[in-house]
Parts: C-alpha cells; sequence; structure tokens
C-alpha cells in the first residue's frame, strides 16, 4: 500500500486566474489556429496535450515550435503534459520533447488535466509579478512541480531543461 505524502504546511493564496486554454494535440491541426486565442488579451496560459513523452510536432507546416516562441515572446505560459500518464524521464528522450523545452515549453508530468489546470491557475497570480521572463518561467515551473498536497509525486533529478 502506497504511504500518502506529508501535506506541505503553506500559506493559502485565494487568488485563481482564468484564462487558460487546455488543446490536446490533434493530428494536422495547424497551431496558427490558435494565434487569435493568445493575441485576445484573455488567455492567461495555454496547456498543450501532447500525444506522449512531452513531444509536440516539430516539423514543416505542423510545427508547434514557433507557435510557443510567439505565445511566451507575449508572456504567456506554455505548458506540455501528457493525455496518458508516462515516465518522467521520456519527456527528453524523443527529439520533439526536446525541441519543446528549447524554445521554452514548460514539460510537466505527473499531473491529470483537471488538477493541472486547477494548480496552474493559482500558480500564476504568483508568478505575476516576475517581470523578467525567464525567471517567471522557471518559477512557474517549480510551483508545478512541487507537491502540496499530493497532488503530484515528487521525482528526485526530473528537472527538465532551464529556460534560458
Amino acid at each position: 500500500m502506497k504511504r500518502r505524502q506529508e501535506i506541505k504546511d503553506i500559506e493559502p493564496e485565494f487568488v485563481f486566474y482564468d484564462g487558460i486554454i487546455a488543446i490536446p494535440m490533434t493530428p494536422m491541426m495547424p497551431p496558427d489556429l490558435l494565434d487569435s486565442v493568445v493575441k485576445s488579451g484573455k488567455c492567461k496560459a495555454v496547456v498543450l496535450q501532447s500525444f506522449g513523452g512531452g513531444n509536440i510536432p516539430n516539423t514543416k507546416t505542423f510545427s508547434y515550435l514557433p507557435f510557443v516562441k510567439r505565445t511566451i515572446k507575449l508572456g504567456i505560459p506554455v505548458i506540455v503534459t501528457c493525455l496518458f500518464p508516462t515516465n518522467p524521464n521520456d519527456y527528453l528522450v524523443y527529439e520533439s520533447g526536446i525541441d519543446a523545452a528549447n524554445v521554452g515549453a514548460i514539460q510537466i508530468r505527473g499531473l491529470v488535466l483537471p488538477a493541472l489546470l486547477a494548480k496552474l491557475s493559482w500558480v500564476l497570480p504568483q508568478t505575476q509579478q516576475i517581470s523578467d521572463q525567464t525567471k517567471r518561467m522557471n518559477k512557474i515551473k517549480q510551483l508545478l512541480m512541487t507537491p502540496y498536497v499530493g497532488e503530484i509525486e515528487p521525482t528526485p533529478g526530473f528537472e527538465g531543461i532551464q529556460h534560458k
């Protein structure tokens, strides 16, 4: 039987953001379809549900890498998660997962989508005052990967690629 994780003693913040969009990766879906959403001024974060192992399309017309770069440049974090539970180290095994991280996508493993969306809506207001985008994206990742109430299993050594 699995032992329950110790719950961290935290000071609760009761500010949550809306404006988070979750997009399941769909074969042949052009990424520019999402540009109007991120440029609307209402979008606070984008969650891309990858096919597996943090992989998002990275070739030719359907490459999401330029979309990720454009979105982050607007100050909107892009989170890549997986439709299915995976080994957390799978995120940096395949070229497309590495490419996504290298352009600034935050790869998160181990949170089902509803938990990720709730946690992200709680994390975003805590990082809004960080003006340096690199530091902000790294702080978002750190907060998402921190277990507070047993919602995510800590994975020693899984820091992924830090944003530069």
